[in-house]
């Protein structure tokens, strides 16, 4: 089972990031702590789940973490979202959303992450 799981975490991890950013993020979360790799990859093998689409994970984790005020991960996950499929003005609405909810303070920094996001990305060429 944590084999499956292991290899499901990877495949959403280079569907999100691309498989050279994938494996880097990978080797370093090994060579951390390899307990910590092996939940990293529990915790992305959810994307896989039938119940919710990879795009609407994506939404529902930059929502997440907009409101947690985790800006270096966030980042990550714009990267990721734009990568299954989301729109910049399903991004942004999605921060609007957390306002309500997170307030103003950590939405103002979600928009200024995700500007950055924005004007960078590219999608990755070894994207599975």
């Amino acid at each position: 089972m944590a084999a499956d799981r292991r290899a499901e975490g990877e495949r959403v991890t280079q569907r999100l990031w691309g498989r050279a950013r994938a494996a880097k993020a990978q080797a370093w979360l090994e060579s951390t702590s390899p307990r910590l790799a092996e939940f990293a990859n529990h915790v992305f093998s959810l994307y896989a789940r039938p119940e919710l689409d990879p795009k609407t994970r994506s939404l529902c984790t930059i929502a997440a973490l907009t409101v947690l005020g985790y800006s270096n991960e966030l980042k990550l996950h714009l990267y990721g979202a734009l990568n299954n499929g989301a729109t910049r003005a399903e991004i942004e609405e999605v921060l609007l959303q957390m306002a309500g909810y997170g307030g103003f303070p950590c939405v103002a920094e979600a928009f200024r992450v995700s500007e950055e996001v924005f004007a960078k990305h590219q999608r990755p060429d070894d994207l599975p």
